[in-house]
């Protein structure tokens, strides 16, 4: 029968799997011909393996048996998720050999996130490749643990070898808010990293001198995300941060939010970014004070502030009043934290909208939906206030020229009997 399927031409053939495998009423395609083998184990696998999530190293070690043992399996997988609790037993997990060829035969992964499983990251970013690349189809990383051992997860020289993935575009680095501050500094030459399209770093970023390091080490970032995560007791200063990037002209997209109550950014840090277009800040860190800085920002389209229950409006009010500030400003989205539902002040809030949209400005969010509401409701009462003063000058009006009309007549009507 193997002869036989051979002469069928072989975009026939895999139609044929497909509605077989589709129609699911009968065997399992590799038990009618051997020939079925290599499509109906695509197929039975091409659902379940876009996007795998393991929790557990003893299921990581089954796993990375199974596509050892069957490479097929591992090239349906198109999105891997690692994410270990920490107190997994690591005796129970793959060997570094066994996890390193795994890596290598995930050739159609496009997506990777590892979390707190430090080798599977040293294995990553070692990307060796002196017998098969590993992930050569990489485009998103996210590492997600603690340091390893006295080095800082954003030390520079841990990512060296990222050139060797050539689709690699999104770096997503998150440390712990309190893991402990690595002892060593990250060595003082800082490498040539590649551009990316986008870079994300979590964690006690003011407080470690890798995360400078770092910043100046990528050759260009597009869209770049800073969420320091420093604990109470730790100062926290995002401008040096932002002054640490090597093109700041580059930046499409800007986002900083910091967990401290008490933020210090500059307005002088936001100017490097001239050719931003969307700038998104969290409660804590925004002031009245940096909407001077956005007329260096001329492709400014977008600002989105988070958390800003406490944000008062008269602060926002230059960004109406004054447009030579924000020539391009389209839309200011307020939106609320996960868990923090407190409304804005209703107070000047419909004026203010209703002189912001005049100035072609939106603002929108999740804030500012029951905030419409009430706008609606007050623009109605203002609308049938309205309607009626119209409706009392039209009567008075009518009523103070009724006289005049009636001794007019009359005294036509005088006229007209003398003449008679």
């Amino acid at each position: 029968m193997t002869n036989h399927l051979a002469r069928i031409p072989v975009e026939l053939f895999i139609m044929i799997c497909e509605v077989v495998h589709e129609a699911g009423e009968g065997p399992y395609l590799a038990r009618i011909a051997r020939a079925f083998v290599p499509v109906g184990r695509r197929l039975a696998f091409r659902k379940v393996g876009r996007k795998v999530e393991v929790k557990k190293r003893a299921h990581l070690k089954q796993l990375c048996e199974v596509v050892e043992a069957c490479p097929a399996v591992g090239a349906c997988i198109l999105a891997l998720r690692l994410v270990m609790s920490d107190d997994e037993d690591a005796v129970a997990g793959p060997t570094r050999v066994g996890l390193s060829s795994f890596f290598r035969r995930l050739v159609n992964v496009g997506a990777l996130h590892v979390e707190n499983m430090d080798m599977a990251i040293g294995i990553v970013l070692e990307a060796a490749d002196d017998q098969a690349p590993v992930l050569p189809n990489l485009v998103q990383l996210l590492l997600k643990g603690a340091p390893v051992g006295p080095v800082s997860l954003f030390d520079p020289s841990n990512y060296r070898e990222l050139h060797k993935y050539d689709r690699l575009s999104q770096v997503d680095l998150l440390m712990s808010a309190f893991s402990p501050r690595p002892r060593d500094e990250p060595a003082p030459a800082n490498p040539i990293l590649i551009p990316l399209d986008r870079l994300a770093l979590y964690g006690n970023l003011s407080d470690d001198a890798a995360v400078h390091k770092l910043l100046s080490s990528f050759e260009s970032v597009t869209h770049l995300t800073l969420h320091d995560l420093a604990p109470p007791d730790s100062p926290s200063n995002t401008s040096p941060l932002l002054d640490a990037l090597r093109a700041p002209a580059l930046v499409q997209t800007l986002s900083l939010k910091q967990r401290q109550p008490v933020g210090n950014l500059s307005p002088s840090s936001l100017e490097r970014f001239v050719n931003v277009e969307l700038v998104i800040i969290g409660a804590q860190l925004w002031t009245s004070a940096l909407i001077a800085s956005f007329a260096s920002l001329r492709h400014l389209e977008e600002l989105r502030l988070i958390g800003c229950a406490g944000v008062p409006i008269a602060g926002l009010q230059a960004l109406v009043s004054n447009r030579a500030l924000c020539a391009h400003l389209k839309v200011v989205r307020l939106d609320h934290v996960p868990g923090d539902e407190t409304p804005l002040p209703e107070e000047g809030l419909v004026d203010f909208l209703i002189s912001a949209h005049s100035a072609g400005i939106y603002f929108l969010g999740s804030y500012m939906r029951p905030i419409y509401d009430v706008c609606r409701a007050v623009l109605q009462e203002r609308k049938e206030a309205a309607a009626q003063q119209e409706a009392r000058e039209r009567v008075g009006a009518a009523a103070g020229a009724a006289p005049e009309e009636g001794g007019a007549s009359a005294s036509g009507t005088g006229e007209g009997q003398s003449e008679t």
